[in-house]
């Protein structure tokens, strides 16, 4: 069973993130920016048939494991039409193998033959189709990790491109912030930072990872993304706190 992926499957990246300048930071050698929690991946399930949902196994909030189906679409119709494919192709072997019995006794054309081996390929590709129309009708969990948001309910009827269920990895988070460009000077790939959340009240280790590509010349400003270091199971994606550097030389 395939699993559908509405958009893309990396950065939960809208970035809710407000630079903030602590102007009594720069006294200590120390300057803070906001930063917010990430999942690295995120996406939205889509519908990839027309039809009704036959059964959602998750709701919003809970967690499920890779492979996992998460929904089922009533695909009577498309059951239908791939035993038809099947039927048929069986009938198309039967016939290319009378076919070749009569060349061998010169009863039969050539031509004949070929249409037949020709139909046999035919009806092959149909039910290959009719199987990867029926592997459609189940969505299956593309990782490990935990339902967002359910966009529709059992018995829904939905169209193809239908978002049905929005998912994250909460196992692999990371930290994005948007800071001033002039950190530039300084700021590097596995720069440490200390991050206090809100949410806990605890800090945490982390070292940047990313620095962006392009810098916003009208806040000149740049994204980073850094990574926590260790593993913290009270960690939710969109947590938001303070992150601190401490610069070599200063700001």
């Amino acid at each position: 069973m395939t699993s559908s992926i509405f958009t893309h499957r990396s950065v939960y990246s809208v970035l809710l993130v407000v630079t903030l300048w602590v102007p009594n930071a720069w006294g200590g050698g120390q300057p803070e920016i906001r930063a917010l929690l990430a999942a690295k991946r995120h996406t939205v399930l889509a519908s990839r048939l027309a039809g009704p949902i036959e059964r959602m196994t998750v709701n919003d909030g809970d967690r499920f494991d890779k492979g996992k189906e998460l929904v089922l679409m009533n695909c009577a119709v498309q059951q239908a039409e791939l035993e038809k494919a099947v039927a048929e192709q069986e009938a198309a072997r039967h016939t290319l193998e009378t076919r070749q019995r009569l060349q061998k006794l010169s009863s039969g054309s050539e031509l004949e033959t070929r249409m037949a081996l020709a139909d046999v390929a035919r009806t092959g590709a149909e039910v290959k189709r009719a199987q990867a129309i029926v592997g459609m009708c189940s969505l299956t969990a593309p990782f490990s990790g935990r339902v967002v948001a359910r966009q529709a309910q059992p018995f829904q009827s939905v169209t193809p491109g239908q978002p049905m269920l929005e998912i994250l990895d909460d196992s692999d988070l990371s930290v994005q912030l948007i800071v001033p460009s002039r950190w530039l000077r300084w700021l590097e790939i596995a720069t440490p930072l200390t991050l206090t959340l809100d949410e806990t009240g605890e800090t945490y280790a982390a070292r940047v990872t990313m620095i962006g590509a392009r810098i916003d010349p009208a806040s000149q400003s740049v994204a980073v993304t850094a990574d926590i270091q260790g593993t913290h199971a009270n960690l939710l994606a969109g947590m938001s706190g303070t992150a601190i550097f401490s610069p070599p030389n200063g700001p």
